[in-house]
């Protein structure tokens, strides 16, 4: 499985042209100063932001030709967290993650409840998000993410909501779910411990631009990622 093409969006105050080529179990970091684009990529592998430029296929189907063909979102084996998470204010820990998940209500009630525990947060599943803390809930939107099986898992800022102390346990298991299931992943996110623990390969961005590309390991020796300004060693 592969996600491939380039994402162009070309606005009057923003123009993006981004080429990915990403297989699955991969996963492929996006780092850069805020407003580079990173979040924007997200967002139109999602099907929530459309091309205009370029084109975004998933192994042989087309995703997004920049106006001929068009996959909505709703109809795109993708999970998506955002910053922060976003979870159903009017449903509890349990019946978020069952939201999406295939079988009748015992079998999604019974896989919510497996993948709230594999995130440490099962004792919560009757809570609603308010009741939740923004790292409970935040665990709570990766589970649901994973617990749909997606092929594409996009995760934006995966572990800024969470303690420091419980961050390279998450990270692992992120790692660790992509990998066994043979997603295709993409991580935007500021935090080099987060690039260097999860990611295979990361795009630098700039302005809507690769500026650079190669494992965290080589931008890292490079100084090329340290010359973010957001992208700080050990911030986070």
């Amino acid at each position: 499985m592969s996600l491939s093409g380039t994402i162009g969006i070309n606005r009057e105050e923003f123009s993006l042209v981004v080429p990915l080529d990403v297989e699955g179990g991969e996963v492929l970091g996006l780092v850069g100063r805020n407003g580079a684009g990173k979040t924007t990529v997200l967002r139109a592998v999602a099907g929530l932001e459309r091309l205009n430029l370029g084109a975004l296929a998933l192994d042989d189907q087309i995703l997004d030709d920049a106006g001929r063909r068009f996959v909505p979102a709703f109809h795109r084996s993708v999970g998506m967290v955002f910053a922060g998470g976003t979870l159903f204010p009017h449903l509890d820990a349990l019946e978020n993650v069952s939201f999406g998940v295939a079988g009748g209500r015992q079998t999604k009630r019974r896989e919510a409840t497996a993948w709230l525990e594999r995130f440490g947060v099962a004792e919560l599943r009757h809570r609603r998000p308010d009741e939740l803390s923004r790292g409970q809930a935040h665990k709570v939107a990766l589970a649901r993410a994973f617990a749909r099986r997606p092929r594409i898992l996009l995760l934006d800022e995966p572990t800024a909501a969470l303690d420091k102390g419980s961050r390279p346990e998450v990270r692992a298991l992120v790692a660790e779910t992509v990998s066994a299931m043979s997603t295709l992943c993409i991580v935007a996110s500021h935090d080099i411990d987060e690039i260097l623990e999860l990611c295979s390969r990361v795009l630098v961005l700039d302005e809507g631009r690769v500026k650079h590309t190669g494992t965290p390991q080589d931008l890292l020796a490079s100084a090329a990622l340290v010359v973010e300004p957001n992208v700080v060693p050990g911030d986070g």
